[in-house]
């Protein structure tokens, strides 16, 4: 049980985020006038933490057949970027059409804190624009995030091998 104590303190931090700090944030003006990334970093900073220490750990035992920290956050990690960058951005509404165009301003909605939104944001800072853009955004992105979730996945192998020498 001590053992797993940093996941237990990881995943009431995640809970408490959630519960408490997000609902009265979201409504200041504060947060409304943060760009698109800081947003989205205060916005899934709570969730990041419950899916990394909930599924993590689902998927380190589920893989692996015992629980080890390092192993639980590389594997909630990954999983993280699957969620976030790839079922997250599919999600409608959509905050860029195919001409490059964001579609929902933000303003009284969270649409900054969208996982699409905040690319588009992020991509349009280096130039890209128009239906670039939309590619950028819901092809080259969730392919990124899957190619690094993988080798995550992947590493867990190196990762045995550093806890059992």
């Amino acid at each position: 049980m001590l053992k797993m104590m940093p996941l237990i303190v990881l995943i009431l931090i995640g809970v408490f985020w959630v519960l408490v700090a997000v609902p009265s944030m979201i409504s200041s003006v504060w947060f409304q006038s943060l760009n698109p990334i800081e947003q989205w970093l205060l916005y899934e900073s709570g969730m990041f933490v419950l899916i990394v220490g909930v599924l993590g750990f689902m998927i380190t035992t589920a893989m692996q057949g015992r629980a080890n920290f390092l192993m639980i956050l590389v594997n909630g990690l990954g999983v993280w970027l699957l969620f976030e960058f790839v079922f997250d951005m599919y999600q409608t509404p959509f905050a860029i059409d195919q001409a490059g165009q964001f579609i929902i301003q933000p303003g009284a909605t969270l649409i900054g804190c969208s996982v699409d939104y905040m690319m588009g944001w992020f991509w349009s800072c280096f130039g890209i624009g128009g239906p670039a853009l939309y590619y950028m955004v819901y092809l080259v992105t969730p392919l990124a995030a899957i190619i690094i979730a993988v080798l995550m996945f992947g590493s867990n192998k190196v990762l045995i091998a550093i806890g059992s020498g």
